[in-house]
């Protein structure tokens, strides 16, 4: 599969699931851990000391991951969305010669007008969504030449 941003457009549906199961699997990974304050040897001093849950640090630390990770599914769905909407303007010939080149390889089957285009396309939806959710410095940048 070839590496490009339009291969991860074709993705996005598998990506989102990915990024879902991984919120999951990290709730469930803070939640299995013990909240319990504990009494532990320490053994370069050879006392017994108590450890305890750091509210503070942990919960802060497992909220915001949560957040960021849910802020990145809304963008990539926002990005699915655009793209698709796009995709339905195609007939179905050229989206099979854009799934075949990005995803089976198949180096004959975009013309570069069409590769032209999908590219504009992915690049217009990078620059409007990143700006809307956040990245406005870096959009700025790109669209100046500064990168």
């Amino acid at each position: 599969m070839r590496s490009s941003r339009v291969t991860d457009y074709l993705n996005f549906e598998n990506s989102i699931e990915h990024k879902k199961s991984m919120i999951e699997y990290k709730r469930k990974e803070f939640y299995a851990q013990s909240m319990y304050t504990r009494a532990v040897y320490d053994e370069p001093s050879e006392t017994w000391r108590t450890a305890g849950f750091n509210v503070e640090q942990k919960v802060c630390a497992h909220v915001d991951g949560e957040i960021q990770a849910e802020r990145q599914i809304k963008l990539k769905e926002a990005k699915e969305k655009e793209f698709y909407a796009f995709v339905h303007t195609l007939s179905e010939g050229e989206y099979h010669a854009i799934y075949d080149f990005y995803v089976n390889q198949d180096n004959d089957a975009l013309t570069k007008d069409l590769k032209r285009k999908v590219k504009a396309v992915v690049k217009d939806i990078e620059d409007r969504l990143n700006f809307l959710y956040g990245g406005r410095m870096e959009v700025i940048k790109r669209r100046e030449g500064k990168k």
